[in-house]
């Protein structure tokens, strides 16, 4: 019996674990649809249609959040990491110009988010290519958006946009 215990105490002193390291790669988020959303949030939908919060920092309702974020969702739809930005006036002003802006926003023109996942913070934002003080533009711009629908077809994904008040 001795015997027998100090060979499974053994085995288990010899486990191997072999995880992949993802770390070293980048998140894009290219997101088709922001607005403004309540308590001073704003939601940013990514192409995948998951739905990111973008919270600047001392908010309230969020604890009074020492730094701004984007609540990051993966594929599953998990809220699976907090990605820093690293100057509240920078979350502000991004706030801003979704609150003046947000109904240009789009699939053609959009933001693209840089996620680090070394270092959990936000790397680069590009800004869509939207005057917020505009007197003109495209009328289509003003009516509610459409639904996306994403079809996977293995390593291809199809985007099919759905016109406001149509069916199919």
């Amino acid at each position: 019996m001795k015997y027998l215990l100090l060979l499974i105490s053994f085995k288990a002193a010899a486990l191997e674990v072999i995880r992949p390291d993802y770390s070293h790669k980048e998140i894009t988020l290219n997101i088709v649809r922001a607005y403004p959303d309540s308590w001073e949030t704003y939601t940013l939908v990514h192409n995948n249609s998951r739905e990111m919060q973008l919270v600047c920092a001392n908010n309230r309702i969020y604890d009074n959040n020492p730094m701004p974020y984007i609540q990051y969702r993966n594929f599953y739809n998990v809220k699976a990491a907090k990605f820093i930005i690293p100057s509240n006036k920078v979350c502000k002003e991004m706030g801003r110009f979704i609150e003046q802006a947000h109904m240009a926003i789009s699939e053609d023109n959009g933001f693209k988010i840089i996620l680090s996942r070394s270092n959990m913070q936000v790397k680069r934002i590009i800004y869509p290519n939207i005057d917020p003080l505009a007197d003109d533009g495209k009328m289509e711009d003003l009516s509610p958006k459409g639904r996306l629908i994403l079809r996977h077809d293995k390593d291809k994904v199809e985007v099919k946009k759905i016109k406001m008040g149509t069916l199919n």
